[in-house]
């Protein structure tokens, strides 16, 4: 799924870790870039939309940050695609991989 899924221009990837939890598997990628994550969100918006998946799931600001929320969720499935920036760094991302079957 990882490899099926299109990379924002510009993350330089600086890790990643498998979890894995009885009936679940998370795959986490984690990415450096200076960009605004409207921007990563309206890129991810399109780029999964046209791979079927379904519609972006965000709600309410993070705990952590004011404003607009920092991560947004697409579904596909049992799949689940998150996308987040970070707390603690404007420059730190997130693409989360998730099998998870309801």
């Amino acid at each position: 799924m990882a490899a099926e899924t299109p990379l924002y221009p510009g993350f330089q990837k600086t890790g990643e870790k498998v979890v894995l939890k009885q009936g679940m598997v998370y795959f986490f990628t984690y990415y450096s870039a200076k960009v605004a994550f409207a921007d990563v969100k309206a890129f991810y918006d399109r780029a999964l939309e046209r791979q079927g998946w379904g519609p972006p799931q965000q709600s309410g600001p993070s705990l952590f940050r004011s404003g607009n929320a920092n991560w947004v969720m697409y579904r596909k499935g049992d799949y689940v695609v998150s996308v987040t920036q970070h707390q603690d760094s404007n420059e730190g991302f997130s693409v989360v991989y998730e099998w998870n079957p309801q």
